[in-house]
């Protein structure tokens, strides 16, 4: 009887610990990358939420026309994000569309993020969807 009521401790404190990892690893997820998005000299910040998957984010800045559009990209390539597929960018019409895909535990996070707007004003969209590789675990 004892030894059954340590191996269901030891597999409810191993369930704990999963969940509590998973929670601190999508609050990471959801907030921490916000730094690359938005610029030192951004004024008016709107951060909004739409569920899990996707957030967009707007700003005005001051400067250099379209500066806030090399500095996001400069950080997005220096995180290891791709390059856009598409060359013909013209921002205030078409988004220039980085992605990554990178684990997160037993899963994939694909992270896909649109830059459009206008010289002094960023409109940026984060999508991200989960990956599970089921294919790994059917015979």
């Amino acid at each position: 009887m004892r030894k059954k009521s340590i191996k269901v401790l030891v597999v409810l404190a191993a369930g704990l610990s999963l969940l509590i990892a998973s929670s601190i690893g999508a609050w990471k997820l959801l907030f921490a990358q916000q730094d690359l998005f938005i610029v030192p000299n951004a004024t008016s910040i709107q951060v909004r939420s739409f569920g899990f998957g996707e957030q967009q984010i707007t700003y005005r800045t001051s400067g250099l026309p379209y500066g806030w559009y090399f500095t996001v990209v400069r950080n997005l390539a220096a995180d290891g994000w791709s390059a856009p597929v598409d060359d013909r960018v013209r921002l205030q019409t078409i988004p220039d569309v980085h992605w990554r895909i990178r684990p997160f535990l037993f899963v994939y996070i694909k992270e896909q993020v649109a830059l459009q707007g206008d010289p002094d004003f960023a409109q940026i969209t984060v999508n991200r969807e989960v990956i599970i590789p089921w294919r790994q675990y059917l015979p």
